[in-house]
C-alpha cells in the first residue's frame, strides 16, 4: 500500500513547524545563539530551492521547504537580537557567494543550474554555524537539526516528481545536517572530557 504524496506533505510540514518552532525557542531562551550569515544566506537560498522544487512540480514535496524558508527570515529576524555577532573573513566569502546566486539564478532560468548552485551554496552556509559550533558546541540547538533531518526525509517520501532538481536539495540538506549533527556531539563529548 503506497501513501499518498499528499499525506507526507503535512507529515513533513509538521516536521518543519515543529523544528522551526523548537529552534526560535532555544533561541528566545538563550540557549542557542544562531550565527546571523548562515541564516540570512538560508533565507534566501530556501526560497529559491522552494521556488524551483514547486515550479518543477514537487508538489506536496516542496511545502517543507516553502515552511522552512518562512521559519529561516523569522530566524534572522531573531539574530538581531540574539544572534552570533562574531563575523570571520570565511563568513563574508560564503556571504557573497550566497549572494551571487541570486543573479545568476535569473539570468540562467536553467532549473538544473540553479538548483546545484542553491544548494552548493546553501551547504557552503553551513561553514559559518559549523565553525561557531566548534568552539561553542553548546550554542547550537541539535534536537531541531534532528526534526529537520525528519523533515527532509518525509518531504522526500512526498516527492509528486522524483527528478534531480527536486530531490537534489533536500537530499543535500539532509546531509549537510547530519555532519553539523555529528560535529556538535563531537565537540560536546571532546569538551565534557577535557
Amino acid at each position: 500500500m503506497q501513501v499518498d504524496p499528499t499525506l507526507w506533505g503535512w507529515i513533513s510540514i509538521t516536521f518543519s513547524t515543529v523544528s522551526g518552532i523548537a529552534y526560535l525557542w532555544s533561541i528566545f531562551f538563550r540557549q542557542t545563539r544562531p550565527h546571523v550569515f548562515t541564516w540570512v544566506i538560508w533565507s534566501i537560498l530556501t526560497s529559491i530551492a522552494f521556488t524551483v522544487q514547486y515550479t518543477e512540480g514537487a508538489g506536496a514535496g516542496s511545502w517543507a521547504t516553502g515552511i522552512s524558508a518562512a521559519f529561516c527570515i523569522v530566524t534572522v529576524a531573531a539574530c538581531y537580537w540574539k544572534g552570533e555577532r562574531h563575523i570571520t573573513k570565511s563568513d563574508w566569502i560564503v556571504f557573497i557567494l550566497s549572494l551571487s546566486a541570486i543573479p545568476l539564478w535569473v539570468i540562467s532560468k536553467n532549473p538544473v543550474v540553479t538548483i546545484v548552485l542553491v544548494t552548493s551554496i546553501d551547504v557552503a552556509a553551513y561553514i559559518p554555524t559549523i565553525r561557531k559550533s566548534w568552539g561553542k558546541p553548546r550554542e547550537e540547538m541539535i534536537f531541531g537539526t534532528y526534526l529537520s533531518n525528519v523533515k527532509y526525509i518525509t518531504s522526500l517520501a512526498a516527492m509528486e516528481n522524483w527528478h534531480f532538481t527536486t530531490i537534489l536539495y533536500p537530499l543535500a540538506m539532509l546531509a549537510a545536517n547530519t555532519a553539523l549533527i555529528g560535529v556538535v556531539h563531537l565537540r560536546r563529548y571532546y569538551t565534557r572530557i577535557t
